[in-house]
C-alpha cells in the first residue's frame, strides 16, 4: 500500500479536492516542486500552474490554477487559490470568455475581468496627495501592476487553452 498524505485544493466558492494522495505537483513562484508524504513544512506562493494529483488508487487529478498559496503542515498539502478549474471543467466555452476579458483594454476599468471571485479579483485603490513625486510614484507602481496582471493573465489564458484541447 502506497504512503499517503491529505491534500486540499480548495478555491473562494468550492472544495476542488479533498484526500489522500501519493504525490501533488505544482508551480510556486520560485518554481515547480512535487509533495509526497511527510513533506518538511512550507509555505509558498503559487504561480499560474497545471497542478497534478495522483490519488492513492493511482487516477490522476489535473487542474488549471491561477494563483494563490501551498502550504504543508502535519501531512497535509492545501492549495488555497483565487481561482482554479479541474480540467474536465475547462470548456471551449469558459475559454472564450477568459480570452475575451483578458485580451479587453477596458478590462482594468470597468471591473469585468477575471480578477474576482469565481472569475476575478478585485482592486484596491490607494492614492497619495502628498507630493508629486509620491504621486508620479504611484503611477508608476500602478503600471507595473497592470502589466504584470497582464502577463499573468495571459498565462493563465494559454494554460486554460492547453487543458481545454484549444
Amino acid at each position: 500500500m502506497a504512503v499517503t498524505f491529505e491534500a486540499q485544493i480548495i478555491s473562494p466558492d468550492k472544495v476542488l479536492f479533498s484526500g489522500p494522495a501519493e504525490m501533488l505537483a505544482c508551480r510556486t513562484k520560485v518554481g515547480e516542486i512535487a509533495f509526497y508524504a511527510n513533506h518538511v513544512p512550507l509555505v509558498g506562493a503559487l504561480d499560474v500552474c497545471k497542478v497534478r494529483v495522483l490519488g492513492e488508487d493511482g487516477h490522476e487529478s489535473v487542474f488549471g490554477v491561477k494563483s494563490g498559496f501551498v502550504e504543508v503542515v502535519n501531512n497535509t498539502v492545501t492549495l488555497l487559490t483565487d481561482m482554479a478549474f479541474p480540467k474536465e471543467e475547462i470548456t471551449p466555452e469558459l475559454v472564450d470568455k477568459v480570452r475575451s476579458l483578458a485580451l479587453s483594454p477596458d478590462s482594468e476599468q470597468d471591473g469585468s475581468d477575471l480578477r474576482m471571485g469565481a472569475i476575478g479579483r478585485e482592486e484596491s485603490s490607494a492614492g497619495s496627495t502628498s507630493g508629486n513625486t509620491e504621486l508620479v510614484g504611484d503611477n508608476m507602481n500602478g503600471i507595473s501592476d497592470s502589466a504584470d496582471r497582464l502577463v499573468e493573465d495571459r498565462r493563465w489564458l494559454a494554460l486554460l487553452e492547453e487543458l481545454s484541447g484549444n
